[in-house]
């Protein structure tokens, strides 16, 4: 089964998939590199009001 599927890219396309499974792959890979505290600090926050 694949687990991504990207067309072109640019996103925003139909055939740009993925499933529950690759995305907590993705970030799993991504927890365990170098980058990853540059990865989480660019991620956006919800504020507090």
């Amino acid at each position: 089964m694949t687990q991504f599927q990207l067309a072109d890219g640019r996103g925003g396309v139909f055939e740009d998939r993925a499933t529950p499974i690759g995305l907590d792959q993705i970030l799993g890979y991504w927890l365990r590199t170098p980058d990853a505290d540059a990865f989480r600090h660019a991620l956006p926050r919800a504020q507090k009001h």
